[in-house]
């Protein structure tokens, strides 16, 4: 059988523990609109899961009869507002069933509906996520379509604003109607069962509540059955060839899924049988968004699927196992997202258990996004909150391994990046070539010639001169009034010099005759770094030392740590620890290279005229959506405080910040059309001064 993942937006079921509690305190500090955003109708706000019904233990309600409907309170609960909430993102689970049936989710006081959100069969525990209107009481209610007993689990991970959706990429929730079912050909819904490997297109926009124009992608709830034959189902939008599956089934079995797709040109959307037998399909829609390109926080970018996880190329996860996927730039996700929608699969389990999906850089929530059990395939779409870390991280709650696979298929826009000017602008005379802060409240520009501006808790002071008034080539401090420059003669051949600066005076504490010391790293007074042409130099604080040849002329070159390095050019890197180079690695596309950071031995980061490079310790990831305000400006500076957290300086005075999952859209400098200089010595705290010697002091909400 294939296995493939299609589909953008859902499922989440969980089934944790049988005695799982409240899976956290309220809704997810990193999720949703950061203060001060504008809150859009029809923006989504991802939630980290939270349990509101367990019927297994009596949390909320007690075990559903045959027949009997369970009102949950869905306003004011779980980090969902008590109003301006139009719908709830639930992920519904069922257990323990004694008859096969179906779950219909609908707002409360609505009318009973026979359009399920959920199917199950006997002593089966399977999940899907539900988008659900909310009532006027502010609460849903979920309907046992079966005639036996079943329990419910039942997790808020998200809502929707409420207010007429007007921008692109927001939800319109609409009465849930059934579009599509090929069990009953003649009705006015109804198609032809598809024959194997058959693509059946369907005309969605002008249908069912959805606008005939406007609409960039479509929710709907999908459900498998009667197949003859194991296989797999894709949605996709019309014209588009994807590899991937929305869900997986077996001979005779029911199988739901929700998905989000994107809609091709001409309105429509495709369906493919990916099984030898044929299969009956039924589609209910449940809302669309609007089209073009989304660019407020909530709203949902619709992306081509692109599979980032496959653990069937090497190991599968052990037992208890936690693995962490980075999401950041990944699968086309561009600029800053709350959130990821993942489809992910579980193949091959060596035991009954379950996934649980949730933020890099927070507590494991009790829940699960989908249950498995040996021999089945498992697909399930989940809206997860990328971490600060720009991660996303997945459990397997087994005792057994299991394969997963994980596709992107879209992103929710988180709020966009806040920049506050905290002093300044102060005017230096430049023109200013660098720039290097390792602490609050101490930096060092230098300046054109042997003159070093000095920032402390007064401002920034005169000009400092050095001792003989050559050029100085590089400057790196590392602590308060505490920095190294080195400077050469004016011609070849002359002697260059190294200097210690103590806050006030600048003294030689190193010649090397005919050496110029180029793209000089300090950690500390004795432990220093530089590249000259392809060999690099170490000092002790009294003498330099050649340790090493590159096989790269670079044209950056930084340290994260006195014994590691990295070093690039418009075509390769290199990597330093110790005095072993590695070889080089290519660098796609290639790019003329301006700057470099480092904020750890695996996290560093390159900048130039196509955009910038990150590098994780053992792979190097490029960013092209970094140079959005003139094309291919060169990226002048860099300065990286911490892991997933860069700010950045380019040649005509505009500043790009990049926070794990995308660089940010261009943010105006201290000065236009001068180049801008960055150092950031926390994450907090940021300090940019331009070549013609505007300096201000930043404060950064990631």
């Amino acid at each position: 059988m294939r296995l493939a993942v299609f589909g953008l937006l859902a499922i989440v079921g969980m089934v944790a523990s049988a005695t799982a509690g409240v899976a956290g305190a309220g809704a997810d500090p990193l999720a949703g609109p950061a203060a001060g955003a504008r809150a859009v109708p029809g923006a989504m706000v991802p939630l980290a899961p939270q349990r509101v019904i367990d019927t297994r233990i009596g949390q909320g309600g007690s075990t559903l009869n045959a027949g009997s409907t369970l009102r949950v309170q869905a306003l004011g609960v779980a980090g969902v507002p008590d109003a301006g909430v139009s719908a709830v993102v639930l992920n519904l689970t069922a257990t323990g069933g004694t008859e096969s049936g179906w779950i219909a989710a609908r707002p409360s006081g609505a009318y009973p509906s026979t359009l399920s959100s959920l199917n199950f069969e006997a002593a089966q525990t399977v999940a899907n996520l539900a988008i659900v209107r909310v009532g006027s009481d502010g609460g849903v209610a979920l309907q046992n379509g079966s005639p036996g007993r079943v329990d419910l689990v039942v997790d808020v991970s998200g809502y929707y604003l409420a207010g007429p959706a007007q921008s692109p990429g927001t939800f319109v929730p609409v009465s849930p109607s059934r579009l599509y079912d090929t069990r009953f050909q003649e009705a006015a819904m109804g198609g032809v069962t598809l024959a194997p490997r058959v693509v059946r297109a369907l005309q969605i926009s002008g249908t069912s509540e959805v606008p005939a124009n406007g609409v960039g992608a479509v929710a709907m709830n999908v459900t498998a059955t009667g197949g003859t034959a194991a296989g797999y189902l894709t949605v996709r939008p019309s014209g588009q060839t994807p590899s991937s599956s929305n869900l997986n089934f077996v001979p005779g079995q029911s199988v739901p899924n929700f998905v989000v797709v994107a809609l091709g040109s001409d309105g429509r959307i495709e369906v493919v049988n990916g099984s030898s037998g044929a299969i009956d399909v039924v589609i209910d829609i449940i809302g669309y968004y609007l089209a073009k390109l989304p660019d407020e926080a909530g709203t949902l970018v619709a992306l081509p699927p692109a599979r980032v996880l496959d653990t069937r190329t090497g190991a599968p996860l052990g037992p208890g196992g936690d693995l962490a996927l980075p999401i950041a730039g990944l699968g086309g996700i561009v600029g800053r997202a709350s959130s990821v929608v993942l489809n992910l699969t579980a193949t091959d389990p060596s035991s009954d258990g379950y996934v649980t999906a949730w933020a890099g850089g927070t507590a494991r929530p009790l829940a699960s996004n989908l249950n498995f059990a040996p021999g089945r395939i498992v697909p399930n779409l989940v809206i997860v909150p990328v971490g600060a870390d720009g991660t996303v991280l997945l459990h397997n709650g087994s005792g057994g391994t299991v394969h997963l696979i994980a596709d992107v298929f879209g992103y929710v826009r988180a709020a966009p990046l806040v920049v506050s000017v905290q002093s300044g602008p102060v005017a230096l005379e430049g023109p200013i070539r660098s720039l290097t802060c390792p602490v609050v409240g101490f930096c060092a520009a230098l300046a054109q010639g042997a003159q070093t501006y000095v920032m402390t808790a007064g401002g920034w002071q005169l000009p400092v001169d050095n001792p003989e008034s050559r050029y100085v080539d590089s400057l790196s401090c590392y602590a308060a009034a505490r920095c190294t420059a080195s400077q050469v003669g004016p011609g070849p051949g002359l002697e260059s010099s190294t200097y210690s600066f103590d806050g006030s005076t600048w003294t030689v504490v190193a010649h090397s005759p005919g050496v110029r010391r180029a793209m000089l790293n300090c950690q500390s007074a004795t432990q220093c770094a530089a590249v000259e042409d392809r060999f690099v130099w170490r000092f002790d604080g009294s003498q330099w030392a050649q340790i090493a040849e590159i096989d790269i002329r670079p044209e950056v070159f930084v340290c994260a740590s006195p014994s590691f390095c990295i070093a690039g050019n418009g075509f390769s890197a290199v990597v330093l620890e110790g005095s072993a180079w590695s070889s080089s690695a290519g660098l796609t596309p290639n790019t003329a290279v301006y700057s470099a950071a480092c904020a750890s031995v695996t996290f560093c980061a390159f900048g130039g005229n196509r955009g910038a490079v990150t590098f994780d310790g053992a792979t190097w990831t490029q960013w092209r959506d970094i140079t959005m305000n003139a094309g291919t400006v060169p990226l002048v500076s860099m300065s990286c405080p911490a892991v997933n957290r860069c700010l950045a300086g380019d040649q005509v005075g505009f500043l790009y910040a990049f926070n794990g999952t995308g660089w940010t859209t261009f943010i105006p400098g201290p000065a236009e059309d001068s180049a801008v200089f960055v150092s950031c010595p926390t994450v907090e705290r940021c300090y940019a001064i331009s070549a013609d010697g505007h300096a201000e002091q930043l404060a950064i909400d990631w």
